[in-house]
């Protein structure tokens, strides 16, 4: 439960103690943390281990679990003469929502059957990764990335596009261990300075990362598993939080009530997460599971809640399902756009329904003669009715059988349309049983609509009926 609305107090019982907009001269008070829930997840050993039994537990469920490290990783580019650094970001990376910003750095699951399910290799030579020293280029479907990434290499002054080859097989990145990164100055440790880097990039510390392919997503895929930029091989974050967590930065850090870098004081809180950012706690900051469908994540999800059975609240782990997320927003926009779709279309059956009434009625009145010499031969009130209501229900299957084949047949662009725009293949379909139902229903409608206009044919007078013209 979130806080209460700014201007809305709300009492312990929950319900609100003020009127909105209210006319008396008074500003109120009100605390925002008293009716709200905060919950932070601890993630312990005992849940690592119980995590790492998933795949055992569920082995067609998975396709991929990754941990989310909250150690830095300092990273020098040298795309051109002059060494840069490409950025100090956190392993495997911020976890960011599709078409978000992002570090042009992130890992790439050790399953390389899943990744060449959803993406290509491009360009000569191009392979997976292999080991730590290994990474490869990632790029969007128009084998594009953004200028931004260029520049964290270093690639500043190159305006023409670039070949494949200028990738596949270069060493162009490297990691620096925190040994070399943050050099000692009497009680704090300091950054190497920029002017730096170019030693440091070509001494014989640290890991060098050579690019050995570019993956592009297939063309059926409608989004994508790895964002543009590097994406790096899970051996290289062990190294990574092997080499910080014996680095001397890091073991200072955890002897001390002081930050190291600035030498401000920390509390318990802020000294746990400077643990964490120089490697001296090597605990996952977060856990991403991926399944394999949507009945795999049931089961997941079932897996994860009964960790969670008889903990207390404080202990236990709560998930956030970013699936059940985006469908639940996306349902509420079908679902906002059905029912103004529904709207219209009711609108256009009582109009329709009105409509089959009046030629009904018309064809009740131009026919009185033929109505009276029916009942003059000794037809029943019933029958002259049971004729108007065959023509209607005559009418409204043809009607049915003429909307349904061109639903059918316009089933062909519309698929082909949103296949070519979203990569969404047969969205459009009409089930043959609902087709059934829209049939019977268009002949239910005009049988209704027909109603008033046979039994007002039925009720006419014979006599009279022989008379009109």
């Amino acid at each position: 439960m979130g806080p209460p609305a700014p201007g809305d107090l709300v009492g312990n019982n929950g319900a609100s103690e003020y009127t909105e907009y209210p006319q008396k001269d008074i500003v109120y008070s009100y605390d925002r943390e008293k009716n709200s829930k905060k919950h932070s997840n601890i993630i312990t050993q005992d849940y690592l281990n119980y995590i790492g039994k998933l795949e055992t537990k569920l082995p067609n469920a998975i396709n991929n679990i990754s941990y989310t490290q909250g150690v830095k990783v300092n990273l020098l580019a040298k795309g051109q003469d002059t060494a840069v650094k490409f950025g100090t970001t956190a392993i495997p990376g911020e976890m960011r929502m599709p078409g978000g910003n992002n570090a042009y750095w992130q890992e790439i699951p050790d399953n390389n059957e899943f990744i060449l399910s959803l993406y290509d290799l491009i360009g000569n030579g191009s392979r997976m990764p292999k080991g730590k020293s290994e990474v490869v280029l990632v790029v969007d479907k128009y084998n594009s990335i953004d200028k931004a990434f260029f520049d964290k290499l270093g690639i500043t002054d190159k305006t023409e596009d670039y070949k494949t080859t200028d990738f596949v097989g270069k060493t162009i990145l490297k990691v620096i261990p925190n040994d070399d990164y943050y050099l000692k100055n009497g009680d704090l440790f300091n950054a190497v300075d920029p002017t730096g880097y170019e030693k440091l990039y070509d001494s014989d510390t640290g890991t060098k990362l050579t690019i050995t392919g570019i993956l592009r997503p297939k063309k059926d895929q409608s989004s994508s598993y790895l964002s543009p930029g590097i994406a790096y091989t899970t051996a290289l974050t062990a190294s990574v939080v092997e080499d910080a967590q014996k680095s001397e930065i890091a073991s200072t850090q955890k002897d001390s009530n002081k930050d190291v870098l600035l030498g401000t004081p920390l509390d318990n809180k802020a000294k746990d997460n400077a643990l964490i950012m120089l490697g001296a706690d090597t605990t996952p900051t977060g856990i991403n599971i991926y399944p394999t469908d949507y009945e795999s994540k049931d089961k997941i999800k079932e897996y994860l809640d009964k960790f969670n059975s008889g903990k207390a609240d404080d202990d236990q782990l709560i998930y956030s399902d970013m699936a059940e997320t985006i469908s639940s927003i996306t349902g509420k926009l079908l679902d906002t756009v059905t029912y103004v779709l529904t709207g219209f279309a009711a609108i256009s059956l009582v109009v329709s329904t009105i409509m089959i009434g009046i030629i009904t009625y018309v064809s009740v009145i131009e026919r009185t003669k033929e109505i009276g010499i029916l009942r003059s031969v000794g037809a029943r009130k019933k029958d002259i009715s049971r004729v108007f209501n065959a023509e209607t229900l005559i009418i409204g299957f043809a009607a049915g059988i003429l909307g349904v084949g061109l639903s059918y047949l316009m089933q062909i662009p519309i698929n082909a349309v949103i296949s070519n725009l979203a990569g969404i293949s047969g969205l459009a379909n009409l089930n043959p049983l609902h087709a059934a139902v829209l049939v019977v229903g268009s002949m239910l409608l005009t049988l209704i609509a027909g109603s008033i206009p046979s039994r007002m044919a039925a009720k006419k007078d014979p006599v009279v009926a022989l008379r009109s013209e």
